[in-house]
């Protein structure tokens, strides 16, 4: 049987977790603006494409993502083929870490990654990489411009 100075306690400290939380989804949505903020903005965010002038294997990922947000899935698939894949992905990725970090306070989970999980992710590096290969050359309407 608990005492009423345990209740309070267990009252206060639920009290302290919840404030925790609300003030790691503050941290969350401040960044959230931030980024979008630079997103919007005319600054090149592209380091590979700002020191060596090359499209990186990336290029186009961010337009893509916008006009998938808009509906516009030609327009995705022509910024990058692969948006359709690894927009979703990164978006899922993202959307697990936040909410692990609103809620618990770290960024990573201790258990590894399930293999499959790393072998989709090694493929799509490949794709992505054979991707970037391609649009140098000239297919899927690359190179994109800068």
């Amino acid at each position: 049987m608990e005492s009423d100075g345990d209740c309070q306690l267990s009252s206060s400290a639920s009290s302290l977790v919840r404030i925790g939380a609300l003030r790691r989804a503050s941290v969350v949505a401040a960044g959230g603006a931030l980024l979008v903020v630079l997103l919007l903005s005319p600054i090149k965010l592209c380091l590979v494409a700002v020191l060596f002038h090359v499209p990186c294997p990336g290029c186009g990922l961010t337009r893509a993502a916008l006009a998938l947000a808009h509906g516009d899935f030609v327009g995705a698939f022509a910024f990058h083929p692969l948006s359709f894949a690894l927009v979703p992905l990164v978006g899922a990725v993202v959307a697990v870490h936040v909410a692990r970090y609103v809620s618990t306070g770290t960024l990573s989970g201790a258990a590894p990654l399930p293999r499959a999980i790393e072998i989709v992710s090694a493929a799509l590096v490949v794709l992505l990489i054979g991707v970037w290969v391609a649009r140098l050359f000239g297919f899927f309407g690359g190179p994109v411009a800068l």
